[in-house]
Formats: structure tokens, sequence, C-alpha cells
């Protein structure tokens, strides 16, 4: 029998969790400081629509 529908997105949401823990751990993160800066730098220069 498969499993429900709120089974299977929790189980989803814990391994989008556990890869955003292995990404911690193997040290391919920025800081959200520096993401934010050049979002915000990219903001400023790209065309307005």
């Amino acid at each position: 029998m498969p499993y429900s529908i709120p089974v299977q997105e929790t189980l989803a949401l814990l391994k989008i969790l556990a890869i955003g823990n292995q990404d911690v751990a193997a040290g391919r993160t920025k800081p959200v400081a520096n993401v934010v800066a050049r979002l915000r730098a990219k903001r400023t220069t790209s065309p307005q629509r």
C-alpha cells in the first residue's frame, strides 16, 4: 500500500533537510550576508522591466 500524501510530503522534506545538512558538513554553503549582498548588487545593476 503506498504512503499517504502527508507522509510522502514529510519524507520529501526530511530528504531536503538531510541534503542541506550534507552540504553544510561538506562546506558547500555561503554566508547569507554574502548571498544577500550579491543579490542586491545584481538587482541594482540589472535593467528594470
